[in-house]
């Protein structure tokens, strides 16, 4: 591999849809069973950003990101049922963060046959907690 003497950004975009269904069902049991209704709901998100990438040496590299992130959807669905003997409810669906920034900053360096990768990640909204490490170790083929 032929060391670089500057880094690199890479911008990208990524829509991504999540769609949940969860048929109606009965508890077994239990002091207070409960019936739920069927359940479906979705997600749209849109996510912009640019990935950074500096080399450290040959074999080694550090890394970062920034993200931008748009969620269409502003609630969960509501979750329905019946306390059975005792009474119906209906719960509102959570309502969502529609907008948050991520940021991430990390190394990553080729091992074996692949690339492993420590990240540290924080975020201002969403659903994933405010901070995180990831790790990973990719081999391609």
């Amino acid at each position: 591999m032929r060391r670089s003497l500057g880094g690199s950004l890479s911008p990208y975009g990524e829509l991504s849809y999540l769609q949940t269904r969860m048929d109606a069902h009965t508890e077994q049991g239990g002091g207070f069973p409960v019936a739920y209704d069927a359940l479906g709901q979705h997600a749209t998100d849109l996510r912009l950003g640019v990935n950074g990438a500096y080399p450290l040496s040959d074999r080694t590299q550090l890394r970062g990101l920034v993200e931008g992130v748009h969620r269409f959807t502003g609630s969960a669905a509501p979750i329905s049922g019946d306390v059975i003997g005792l009474f119906p409810f209906e719960l509102p669906g959570a309502a969502y963060n529609q907008n948050w920034l991520r940021a991430g900053v990390g190394v990553s360096a080729h091992l074996g046959f692949g690339v492993a990768s420590l990240m540290v990640n924080a975020t201002t909204e969403g659903e994933a907690p405010s901070a995180w490490v990831a790790g990973t170790y990719q081999v391609t083929f």
